[in-house]
């Protein structure tokens, strides 16, 4: 895999084929790599089922009608995104075999992801 710093540019862009979410990782024997799939945990189909109905009731018990601050309803609906190859990735490739690997970005929020 290449380093950071090592040359190889960030993009940003859409996923356009299937990715294989195991590979082993060259130089280190029996080393697996297995992408998380936050999709698939409790906490993220919650958010994703209940996050409209949340801020809404927020919106109508708050009596000044603001409901949640915008940090709060942006880190929510960042998480939804946090992972997923469709939202952006970074591509890196080995200089030494060629191999290629997309990692996918993070919301980098503090407030509820886990990442």
């Amino acid at each position: 895999m290449a380093r950071p710093g090592s040359g190889v540019a960030r993009q940003r862009t859409r996923l356009r084929r299937p990715v294989a979410t195991t590979a082993h990782w060259p130089g280190l024997p029996g080393a697996v790599y297995r992408a998380r799939r936050s999709t698939r945990t409790v906490l993220y189909q919650a958010v994703q089922g209940h996050l409209e109905t949340i801020v809404a009731q927020a919106a109508e018990s708050d009596p000044m009608g603001y409901g949640l601050p915008d940090w709060v309803e942006q880190d929510f609906r960042g998480y939804l995104e946090c992972g997923i190859l469709a939202h952006g990735f970074a591509r890196a490739r080995c200089e030494e075999c060629g191999h290629e690997r997309m990692i996918p970005f993070s919301c980098k929020s503090r407030g509820i992801c886990p990442s």
